[in-house]
């Protein structure tokens, strides 16, 4: 991964691409900082249009500041030269593959008239919360996709992989993951 060395060169790689950008900030004294480096190192395929760079933030200090960063590790996430998001702290990659997918619109609507772009609900065998969320999901009226990972070893793989997670429920609404049965994030994820 590259390394970013003045406040001029993260503004190029900033104008110059197209397509995603992670900044990774770190400091040589941080484990987590360094734990953050290696996953991103282990990175296998990245997308062709994701570009990763690293900036060591003892060295060079005159860029955190103005994007809010007050620690370290922190992944600064561009697309096409705009600010989209900042990450604090340690997530693998599978959070990282999950963040930078453009999920396919389709035609559903809920009740709210928004459009839901894909649900999946992720459950298990023993699991009375899968019920409940997918009977809420049911009564709004929602198209959702089933994968029981009690029986699908390589999708719970999968899933640890995104989230870090194992328990059940988790539901990926439009790409974003919520663990467990928490309404409130669902309904913001859903938009009602």
């Amino acid at each position: 991964m590259p390394g970013i060395n003045s406040r001029e060169e993260f503004i190029h790689a900033v104008a110059k691409k197209e397509g995603w950008q992670l900044f990774v900030f770190y400091t040589d004294t941080s484990a987590k900082s360094m734990q953050l480096l290696e996953e991103f190192e282990k990175w296998e395929n990245p997308p062709k249009d994701v570009f990763l760079y690293s900036i060591n933030a003892s060295q060079i200090r005159d860029i955190h500041p103005d994007y809010g960063i007050t620690s370290v590790p922190a992944v600064l996430v561009f697309k096409n030269g705009e600010k989209i998001n900042l990450i604090y702290g340690f997530q693998n990659i599978g959070y990282y593959e999950n963040l930078l997918v453009d999920p396919e619109p389709s035609s559903h609507a809920g009740d709210s008239g928004k459009k839901v772009q894909r649900i999946v609900v992720y459950t298990s065998d023993s699991c009375p919360w899968c019920n409940k969320a997918k009977d809420y999901l049911k009564g709004l009226k929602l198209p959702f996709k089933e994968v029981n990972v009690s029986r699908n070893q390589a999708e719970a793989d999968k899933l640890v992989k995104r989230t870090g997670q194992t328990g059940t429920p988790q539901l990926d609404i439009n790409g974003k993951y919520v663990v467990g049965f928490d309404k409130p994030k669902i309904d913001a994820l859903l938009g009602i």
